[in-house]
């Protein structure tokens, strides 16, 4: 290779470097933006701090990302990293080695992060005798995955319960930036979250 080309090749390379830079750059300022204009502003304290918790869930992602490279990811790992500090010994985890590609990582770390901090403060966790099931598998098609969030012993909504920011956020998350379904049903034992995942690049909300 002559020099000249040696050069022409470095360049393309950065290009393409500063590319997937400006890219994930772009993914991470939608997701916060939606964090900023979703997040309830009745009481500037409290704004505040969920604006802060969910900041550092995405921080944690991006964490977890770095340290991989930026290449896939674990799905257990993510959920993990994300529901532990909230369920202490109450959370089981089951399913297959799946991994995701990174720009499914950040969004889907803030609908893990949301229904954490919803099962702790008002679902199965926030209960002496709660306790939270999480399983996944592959899509039938091959192609993503799905999520099952079970809360039981979580106490039953009334009828006309309203819709919390923590459920606009993740239905922004999942149906906007993951291009996905999300579906809730309660049962006589409690909140079951049926999240679906497709093979995704990135989108803004």
């Amino acid at each position: 290779m002559t020099e000249y080309r040696r050069i022409e090749a470095l360049e393309a390379s950065e290009h393409r470097l500063l590319m997937e830079v400006d890219h994930r750059s772009k993914n991470v300022l939608a997701i916060v933006d939606s964090i900023v204009r979703l997040s309830n502003a009745d009481d500037p304290a409290l704004y505040a701090a969920a604006i802060q918790h969910r900041v550092q869930a995405l921080a944690r992602a991006h964490t977890l990302l770095a340290a991989r490279r930026w290449t896939s990811i674990s799905l257990e790992e993510l959920i993990r990293q994300q529901v532990s500090p909230f369920a202490a010994a109450r959370a089981f985890f089951s399913g297959p080695d799946i991994k995701m590609a990174a720009p499914v990582v950040q969004p889907l770390a803030l609908v893990l992060h949301e229904l954490a901090v919803n099962a702790a403060h008002h679902g199965a966790l926030a209960t002496a005798q709660g306790r939270l099931s999480i399983s996944w598998k592959p899509r039938p098609s091959g192609a993503g995955f799905n999520i099952r969030w079970q809360e039981v012993g979580a106490p039953t909504p009334p009828k006309l319960a309203k819709r919390g920011f923590g459920t606009v956020i993740v239905g922004a998350m999942v149906e906007k930036q993951l291009k996905g379904r999300l579906e809730k049903t309660w049962s006589d034992e409690g909140l079951l979250i049926d999240i679906e995942v497709p093979s995704v690049g990135s989108s803004s909300v």
